[in-house]
């Protein structure tokens, strides 16, 4: 009994799979020029120097976009 609903949902992974790789060759994305590449859960961490961890953190908080105190 448990084999065949694995096998089953093997089979409908398997198939969304194929579906969303049929769906973006279809669909291609916009036509925006190559931009670096994207680190969802790094963020700005990148932008922090650990020797000077206040001086970075106060540095991204002074971003172009108004953080309330």
């Amino acid at each position: 009994m448990l084999g065949g609903a694995v096998t089953i949902f093997l089979a409908l992974c398997l198939s969304c799979l194929l579906l969303l790789s049929v769906w973006k060759k279809m669909h291609p994305g916009g036509k925006l020029p190559p931009g670096p590449t994207p680190l969802p859960f790094l963020g700005n961490l990148l932008q922090l120097k650990p020797d000077e961890t206040f001086k970075s953190f106060m540095a991204v908080r002074s971003g172009p976009w108004p953080v309330p105190p």
